[in-house]
């Protein structure tokens, strides 16, 4: 039939065609709500959509990948990607009846694009960029992110990532100590317990990270960081 939306006149039409019955469109209405059919805004889905693959992976391929995130102590980010017109006004707002809500916005049509990640707990990243969407836009917002949960481990407390740095720095000043290689851990160690310095090497190796990815730069021992004038 020459259309895609079941309408009640959509539904009066085939019933005339398959039974010879001519019914108005509200009766057609009457039968449908007598259904227990409604009209509602449909969903939409590509026709390349493969519902025993999507099944699939949710019963089968999902709780893997839970299991393993729990096992690594590990976070999983969901990600997607959209673009975003100047023009574009969503939602609905409640008007007096026969004035229809005016929303004030300039004239000028622009768009960007978005990509974002959030995870199941509701943690949200994104990123605004212009252009297309390629693997350099992909790279620098799992960069960004990085950034953003590295700086976190000392204010906001990842115990996993701390942890992991915490018992690296233990392992760093045991190997010192054995060495006898001077530094300002050692010299820190001398007036102050075990547990702290490692926890002052921990934040000083994340605050590394956190600046070799800000900055997109490979690690150098012997680079000195210069304040500007």
């Amino acid at each position: 039939m020459p259309f895609y939306l079941w309408t009640r006149e959509c539904v009066a039409s085939l019933i005339e065609r398959e039974y010879g019955v001519t019914v108005s469109s509200t009766t057609a209405g009457r039968y449908l709500k007598a259904w227990g059919m409604s009209a509602q805004k449909p969903v939409r889905r590509a026709y390349e959509r493969n519902d025993a693959a999507i099944a699939r992976w949710l019963n089968e391929d999902y709780p893997r990948f839970m299991k393993e995130a729990k096992e690594e102590k590990a976070t999983i980010h969901w990600g997607d990607e959209m673009g975003l017109r100047s023009d574009h006004v969503s939602g609905k707002s409640f008007a007096p009846m026969g004035q229809t809500p005016v929303v004030r916005a300039t004239g000028k049509r622009f768009g960007c694009n978005m990509i974002s990640a959030i995870t199941n707990r509701g943690a949200l990243a994104f990123m605004v960029f212009e252009g297309k969407f390629n693997n350099a836009v992909f790279i620098d917002f799992l960069k960004r992110m990085l950034m953003v949960w590295l700086g976190r481990i000392s204010k906001r407390g990842d115990p996993y990532v701390r942890t992991l740095l915490v018992h690296g720095a233990r392992a760093v000043l045991s190997h010192l100590r054995r060495k006898n290689q001077p530094g300002w851990s050692l010299r820190l160690a001398q007036r102050r317990p075990a547990n702290v310095v490692a926890v002052a090497m921990a934040n000083k190796m994340a605050r590394t990270v956190w600046a070799l990815l800000a900055h997109d730069r490979a690690y150098d021992r012997d680079y000195v960081s210069v304040k500007p004038a």
